[in-house]
């Protein structure tokens, strides 16, 4: 059964979207060769259901967001995101860039809500999450590790540091 999807939404915005329930993923087919698997960042291949989520599909852990729109330091989707500077982020909290205006963190561990781990910089939590997963790995088996950052999503927000950093090199060259 399918339903008319209206083109400007998200791909994730569709019931059906993501990878075929059917299909075998990369992931799978590693563990299957002993691999363990990790997926951190960014998902649009499925949240629907248990099975077509990262642990679903093959990823022994996992952290990161199912949408898009995701404010980089809450991970509020659906809210107003500012930027370094405290402004509004233009198009933050529209239906186009934030889903529909459903307001919600979406932030995902594992098999689960990660309750209480946002509110930290997208890029800072995915990286400790990496090195997190790096440092408790065994060493005996062999280790896949698949991190999509969110960095390049809107809403663009990065921290004050880096903007700080680009004003005074453009000062440099001027």
């Amino acid at each position: 059964l399918f339903r008319a999807v209206n083109p400007e939404t998200s791909a994730t915005e569709q019931p059906l979207a993501g990878i075929s329930a059917n299909m075998t993923t990369f992931p799978e087919m590693l563990k299957s060769q002993g691999y363990r698997t990790a997926q951190i960042g960014k998902w649009h291949c499925g949240m629907a259901s248990p099975r077509v989520i990262p642990h679903g599909r093959g990823f022994d852990s996992s952290l990161g967001f199912f949408n898009f729109g995701e404010d980089h330091y809450t991970q509020i989707r659906g809210g107003e995101a500012l930027d370094a500077d405290g402004g509004l982020v233009e198009g933050s909290g529209d239906s186009m860039a934030c889903g529909g205006g459903v307001r919600a963190v979406d932030l995902w561990k594992t098999d689960a809500p990660a309750f209480g781990m946002n509110g930290t910089y997208g890029g800072y939590l995915y990286t400790a999450e990496a090195l997190r997963v790096i440092r408790a790995h065994d060493s005996s088996a062999p280790l896949f590790m698949f991190i999509a950052w969110q960095n390049n999503h809107p809403p663009l927000q990065v921290p004050a540091e880096y903007v700080a950093r680009q004003k005074t090199a453009a000062l440099r060259t001027a």
